[in-house]
């Protein structure tokens, strides 16, 4: 628990100093909020003592098992799961269903952007490579002419001239 007010100050810190909008700072504060308040649930092992149910589950008529559904084998995981998502977004992050359209759209811009700055990364590490080769080159000859000098080393070490 100490490492997360640490790691939430220096965030403050961070965000008083400018670099990021506080509002990063709020959304993080939530989430550990909310995930604070689930760490009970899904950090403690839970036994279920079934036996009741399976017997009760057995014993009853056809039509009572329609009426009080007990098992769970005919769940949707899918619907399961985006109720989950959508229950998480709405009573934990405290965000109205209404804004999942712009969210949507603001995550797609999100993606493109990242593919972006991904394309634009690796240019600029291929023309620092092509520009820096000669620097390279440079250094290779360098260390090499070094590590002739070597006794032991002196026939391993290749010639860059």
């Amino acid at each position: 628990m100490a490492r997360s007010r640490f790691e939430s100050k220096a965030g403050l810190a961070i965000a008083q100093c400018g670099l990021y909008r506080s509002s990063m700072v709020r959304l993080q504060k939530r989430i550990r909020v909310g995930l604070g308040v689930l760490e009970h649930f899904t950090t403690t092992k839970w036994r279920f003592k079934m036996a009741r149910v399976i017997n009760m589950s057995e014993s009853m008529r056809d039509t009572d098992k329609e009426l009080f559904y007990i098992t769970n084998v005919k769940q949707d995981i899918d619907k399961y799961m985006l109720d989950c998502i959508l229950g998480a977004r709405q009573y934990l992050m405290k965000e109205p269903l209404s804004s999942l359209p712009s969210a949507r759209i603001h995550l797609k811009r999100l993606y493109y952007l990242d593919r972006v700055m991904t394309v634009l990364f690796y240019c600029l590490c291929g023309w620092l490579l092509l520009k820096g080769i000669n620097t390279v080159r440079f250094c290779l000859e360098y260390s090499s002419h070094g590590l002739r000098g070597i006794p032991l080393l002196g026939g391993v070490v290749p010639s860059f001239s």
